[in-house]
């Protein structure tokens, strides 16, 4: 049962990859014309979209190989288009996956290089991360983050970093959820732009599940989840130290 459970927690960790584009709407979600109607409507399509593509897939390559030949191949969508295709099918398979992934790559760089450039707009870190081209595109921040994922494949710590992200990505879940919850009892008559459907139970739920994630991360791979909670305790300080200029910076922008 506990190798089991441990299995079930690193495929977690590299599923949240599959789904987690999700919310990739609101990196920019200053550039969305009607927010309050497009952000939702986006995470909706872009969730049900991955789950219909995914599970037609995953039916495609059962219907092929069998549930014995799926569970003993390493890698069942070559063996599935080799099935289909033939001898050429691992070859096809690799390319429509290696053509699928500059999408992939374009999206992830422009989300990253996003966090930067409003943490500059912020006063947070160095003014110079915020400039951008005529297009609107933050440059400095775009290569900054191409260079360090560039760096982090080169040097084999991809692996690593990826366990990492999806700990950050399953906290950064648990943080907006409970601030929905908080928010709800201290400002009651806020205007809100987006509904939460089924609340308070679907928001709990999730947020249960969240919890049990990061528990279970601890549990079975605690080395990767100390190393993410580190770099969180080693963050707060620094972030304590440009809260001066934030606020400045934020003073300054403010039309008041």
């Amino acid at each position: 049962p506990s190798m089991t459970f441990a299995a079930v927690v690193l495929a977690v960790q590299a599923v949240l990859y599959t789904y987690d584009g999700w919310n990739g709407v609101l990196y920019f979600s200053e550039e969305v014309r009607d927010p309050a109607r497009g952000i939702p409507r986006s995470m909706f399509v872009g969730v049900l979209s991955v789950i219909a593509i995914y599970l037609l897939l995953n039916l495609a390559m059962l219907h092929v190989l069998g549930i014995h030949g799926l569970a003993g191949s390493t890698f069942a969508a070559g063996d599935a288009a080799r099935t289909v295709f033939g001898a050429r099918g691992d070859v096809i398979i690799r390319l429509t996956m290696i053509l699928s992934l500059l999408s992939a790559v374009n999206a992830n760089l422009l989300m990253g290089s996003r966090v930067p450039y409003a943490m500059a707009r912020d006063g947070i870190i160095t003014g110079v991360a915020s400039r951008v081209n005529d297009g609107g595109t933050p440059t400095v921040t775009l290569v900054a983050t191409a260079v360090l994922a560039a760096v982090l494949i080169a040097t084999g710590t991809f692996a690593t970093a990826a366990a990492i992200a999806a700990f950050f990505f399953v906290l950064q879940y648990v943080v907006s959820f409970s601030a929905v919850f908080v928010l709800r009892r201290r400002e009651p008559e806020r205007p809100r732009g987006y509904r939460a459907w089924g609340f308070p139970y679907t928001t709990a739920l999730t947020l249960v599940g969240s919890v049990a994630f990061l528990a279970a991360a601890l549990a079975q791979d605690t080395k990767n989840s100390l190393i993410a909670l580190g770099l969180l305790s080693l963050s707060f300080p620094v972030y304590r130290a440009y809260r001066p200029a934030a606020k400045v910076s934020q003073e300054l922008r403010s039309p008041d």
